[in-house]
């Protein structure tokens, strides 16, 4: 849903789906077509667990930049590591990996409705369920060569993380 609200909006770049969920993928290509995204490539599977499924970026592969949306309230934090490795590995030098969704700042909530929505992601049963906090994703960041440059608030008490090298 979010590469084809975007595409639209950035015809000049080419978008490059991925999903651990290869299920997911022809659900995609749907919605790209129905909609006319000509500027979105067919998905690829990518496992932030695996760096086998990760690209091999030639100096013309490289990403410029890399987003990613909704992730971390229900993943692990040991993603985290994953992520911040292949954008490392997959970013241009100037490139940055923006990270989308509800987190924790410093172990503090930044609204009463963030926590009310840890305590319910929580109750579920996933232990790895529930708001991870940005401190984790910079201490993961660090160890890639990579550092926050930028956290911006956003509508529903979102932040956007900007990550860029160091």
């Amino acid at each position: 849903m979010h590469i084809n609200y975007f595409a639209p909006h950035f015809e000049h770049l080419h978008f490059q789906p991925s999903d651990k969920d290869v299920e997911v993928f022809d659900n995609i290509k749907e919605l790209s077509g129905n909609l006319g995204n000509n500027n979105i490539a067919d998905p690829v599977h990518l496992d932030l667990t695996d760096p086998q499924t990760w690209f091999n970026p030639g100096p013309e592969k490289s990403f410029a930049a890399i987003f990613c949306i909704n992730i971390f309230q229900v993943a692990p934090i040991s993603i985290a590591d994953g992520m911040m490795k292949c954008a490392a590995h997959l970013l241009k030098d100037d490139g940055f990996l923006l990270i989308y969704g509800p987190f924790q700042i410093e172990g503090q909530f930044s609204t009463d409705s963030n926590k009310a929505f840890h305590e319910t992601l929580s109750s579920v049963g996933v232990p790895e369920w529930g708001l991870k906090d940005v401190a984790d994703l910079k201490k993961a960041a660090a160890n890639y060569g990579l550092e926050l440059k930028e956290r911006i608030n956003m509508p529903s008490n979102n932040f956007s993380l900007i990550f860029g090298k160091i």
